[in-house]
């Protein structure tokens, strides 16, 4: 799996730690590459993917190499999360592929994901070991989501609930933002790597700007931008 490789070879450059880097995914639903001030936008500002961008690596060159409807995120989602290219899946419920969770779950990590999943609810069960607010589907009614929880290998905690303004930058979360996505304590406090995805509910415009939107702070392990 070429991601696989390419995030555990970027990070383990930050130095010789002891146990495998942690691993946060975020996952803008059909952004444009061409919203991203770094790579050469001045009319907008994205303060914290420019840091990003910045502080890791760009590239600028990953592209979507089709869809068979108007869904891109969900053959953009099966290519990530498998490595392999789209015309080589069953974007539906990315059957007969090992997927990135599910082998760094194979090996030590513990893995969570939560926000939105159109690749069916197989598939999330065989990536993580748990998830919470998960939206299973392409489009959907903002004011009523329907979401799901994963815990101890079932799902649960079926409910509606409403899409809400990012509650951070919207650019992209800031290190207290990341905190409130983490599932639990436990998770937090976990002595394995983890491995945490988010993916957002909706497209949120990058042109939309906050007062209280700040750049993150670069830190130790360098990040992966495409």
């Amino acid at each position: 799996m070429q991601l696989l490789t390419l995030l555990l070879s970027a990070t383990l450059q930050a130095g010789n730690a002891p146990q495998p880097p942690n691993i946060l995914l975020l996952l803008a639903d059909d952004q444009r590459p061409d919203t991203v001030s770094a790579w050469g936008n001045d009319s907008i500002s994205t303060p914290n993917i420019d840091a990003l961008a910045q502080a890791g690596y760009s590239l600028q060159e990953a592209h979507c190499m089709g869809s068979p409807h108007g869904a891109v995120c969900q053959p953009s989602r099966a290519m990530l999360h498998t490595g392999r290219a789209y015309h080589q899946l069953n974007i539906k419920d990315l059957s007969g592929r090992p997927l990135l969770g599910e082998i760094l779950g194979s090996a030590g990590y513990r893995t969570f994901g939560t926000g939105k999943w159109h690749n069916a609810k197989e598939s999330f069960q065989r990536s993580f070991q748990e998830g919470s607010s998960i939206f299973f589907g392409g489009m959907c009614d903002h004011d009523a989501v329907k979401l799901i929880d994963l815990a101890d290998g079932a799902y649960d905690n079926q409910r509606t609930g409403r899409v809400t303004p990012a509650i951070c930058s919207p650019m992209l979360p800031s290190n207290s933002c990341v905190a409130r996505m983490i599932p639990n304590r436990s998770f937090a406090r976990s002595p394995s790597p983890r491995l945490m995805i988010r993916a957002r509910h909706r497209t949120r415009s990058p042109s939309t700007t906050t007062t209280s939107a700040r750049p993150c702070r670069p830190t130790s392990c360098p990040s992966i931008l495409l």
